[in-house]
């Protein structure tokens, strides 16, 4: 959960920046698509239980980051605006379940440590919370906004490549 909330901070503190500094759109068009960005996260939420209930909770991680960061890198291969508003708003959706599958995931294969589990869980989101935007910061500041932005793009490639082995260590562990 470090790199997902990390990675959202991030969004939530600085797409209005970036899409002001780096795509020349006006205050209220940058902040509106930090709206549209919620809208598809609570969308996405709504919906995440009835698709983990479908494919389960490592499918559907797996399907949830590889979305994350395909449309992440999306931002930074598309310069027209209108498609990168509903970029962020796929962003936001396949951003959503992240959090609360990790926890429903977790709960289910230690159920008897759920409680301390849920806690180690939310400080490491905390962590991630405090310490990406501030990673983000450091590199805009000496490398651009552009160059700053790949740090949760490359968060959401590692949300991607941790889901894999997780899925992949279960379904061994449930085979063997």
């Amino acid at each position: 959960l470090f790199v997902y909330v990390g990675a959202e901070q991030v969004i939530a503190g600085w797409l209005p920046t970036y899409l002001i500094n780096t795509r020349n759109v006006s205050h209220s068009i940058g902040s509106f698509t930090l709206s549209l960005f919620f809208i598809g996260l609570t969308i996405g939420r709504l919906l995440t239980g009835l698709i983990s209930d479908k494919v389960g909770y490592s499918r559907t991680l797996v399907l949830l980051s590889l979305g994350s960061a395909v449309f992440f890198a999306l931002v930074f291969t598309i310069q027209a605006i209108n498609p990168v508003v509903i970029i962020f708003i796929l962003l936001g959706f396949f951003l959503s379940g992240i959090y609360p599958t990790v926890m429903a995931q977790a709960g289910s294969i230690f159920p008897q440590y759920s409680g301390t589990i849920s806690g180690v869980l939310t400080a490491a989101g905390g962590i991630g919370g405090m310490l990406m935007p501030l990673g983000m910061g450091l590199v805009s500041e000496y490398a651009g906004l552009q160059v700053g932005l790949f740090v949760p793009l490359i968060s959401t490639i590692i949300m991607f490549f941790l889901s894999v082995l997780s899925f992949n260590y279960l379904k061994k562990r449930i085979q063997g």
